[in-house]
């Protein structure tokens, strides 16, 4: 990892993974969940070429079982179901925002 700058993890899965994060960097770390409704997901995901059995596998994997309780850890909740571009625009303000700013973990 890095000695300066940002870095941007993709993917917690497990309450274990923040708490990790949390020691690791402390008060400089900034967890954003990124929430969809699986209806979106969904779509998404067969618009990408995957069909509709496959992301139904993909959910009940045990790694996706803890996802929702890492929402309650975060610092901040984006909704992603509009288009990327107010997504994007909405994440890099949460990171402009808090650039250098310490936080508390829930």
């Amino acid at each position: 990892m890095p000695d300066d700058g940002d870095l941007v993890i993709d993917g917690l899965r497990f309450p274990e993974d923040h708490a990790f994060l949390v020691e690791s960097f402390g008060p400089a770390f900034l967890h954003i969940h990124i929430d969809a409704p699986s209806t979106i997901r969904l779509e998404r995901s067969i618009s990408a070429g995957g069909t509709r059995e496959e992301f139904f596998q993909a959910m009940s994997r045990p790694t996706e079982a803890n996802v929702s309780k890492l929402m309650s850890l975060a610092h901040f909740i984006v909704p992603n179901v509009n288009g990327s571009e107010s997504f994007l625009l909405e994440i890099r303000r949460i990171v402009e925002e808090h650039r250098g700013r310490s936080l508390i973990c829930p």
